[in-house]
């Protein structure tokens, strides 16, 4: 299967129809996405929880990070590929629920090639990383771990809580490039699984397949990627700041009466934001795979009941 290239404008109808997507089940979308969310944090709250209880050293505080991580590929992106369906059973008009982000847990070959395309594709990050730190970084990690190393001192001492902050050193001057250059890298990555993991979970196919897909579609794609990108941080932009100055409003009345009354208020709003967020990114994932790497558009519009459906048997 091959991937399409598109032009500029692309970019800007990814969004638009990934803010629209809801139209046809916006129970099932944002219920679904309440999950991801909960699942998103799941390792790290659960890392925090072991961390606080049994204060390990540096070797196991890693062992526990890597086991976290093993954790959140093994469960939130097969749900994430399920989510991908689901979307995809709205567009084609059939019945879709929120628990349909589950399906790939149901067959172990679907569940299988989620986790190994997800392993494969954290590889990959994790070599360009090195490969972008080596070349482009240098003294970068020595500058971390320094600044790592003081922040850590500060708070043990509980200077951080109240006294003068750590000193830290001075970054790097090649520090601004590195961050432009992993920027720019995590758009690409991005967009490569998104479209990996739409040919995974929906298209069937293989993991290294899927994975060409992806970075092949990501490079036939770079113009309306980028477009989608400015409009998306410009627009993520204009709704933060409202979501703030709503959050502020809210819980500076509610806190007027009690300052838990304030939290209570401001949670729920906070807890919605970051779902339709989700619901949103996840949308977005699905429109560029539909575009770059989906079935060909037929010739005419055709009604939802004579679309053929293209999932994996689960």
């Amino acid at each position: 299967m091959s991937t399409r290239a598109h032009g500029p404008t692309a970019g800007f109808h990814w969004l638009r129809r990934a803010i629209n997507v809801g139209r046809h089940n916006s129970r099932a979308l944002f219920a679904g996405a309440a999950v991801l969310m909960a699942v998103w944090l799941m390792p790290t709250v659960l890392q925090l929880v072991l961390m606080a209880a049994f204060k390990p050293g540096e070797d196991v505080t890693i062992a526990i990070g890597a086991l976290m991580t093993l954790l959140w590929l093994a469960t939130l992106v097969p749900l994430m590929g399920g989510y991908l369906r689901m979307i995809d059973a709205g567009e084609h008009g059939q019945p879709a629920h929120a628990r349909d982000i589950f399906q790939l847990f149901r067959s172990g070959a679907a569940w299988g090639a989620c986790v190994r395309f997800a392993l494969l594709m954290l590889l990959v990050h994790l070599l360009v990383g090195y490969v972008l730190v080596t070349l482009f970084g240098q003294g970068v990690m020595e500058w971390y771990l320094d600044a790592a190393e003081k922040i850590q001192q500060a708070q043990q001492a509980g200077v951080a809580a109240g006294g003068t902050p750590p000193q830290l050193p001075d970054a790097p001057s090649g520090t601004a490039g590195l961050v432009g250059l992993g920027s720019l890298w995590l758009l690409l990555f991005g967009c490569a699984f998104a479209i990996g993991l739409g040919q995974v979970a929906i298209g069937g196919r293989g993991v290294r397949e899927a994975t060409v897909d992806g970075f092949a579609g990501t490079a036939r794609n770079l113009a309306p990627l980028l477009v989608m990108a400015v409009l998306g941080v410009g627009a993520m932009a204009v709704v933060a700041v409202g979501m703030f100055l709503v959050l502020l409003v809210v819980g500076g009345v509610a806190g007027l009466l009690h300052p838990t009354l304030g939290l209570a208020a401001i949670l729920p709003l906070y807890v919605a934001f970051l779902t339709v967020l989700y619901a949103v990114v996840l949308s977005v994932m699905y429109q560029i795979w539909r575009d770059v790497a989906g079935p060909a558009p037929v010739a005419g519009p055709s009604p939802p009941d004579q679309l053929e459906p293209h999932h994996l048997e689960a």
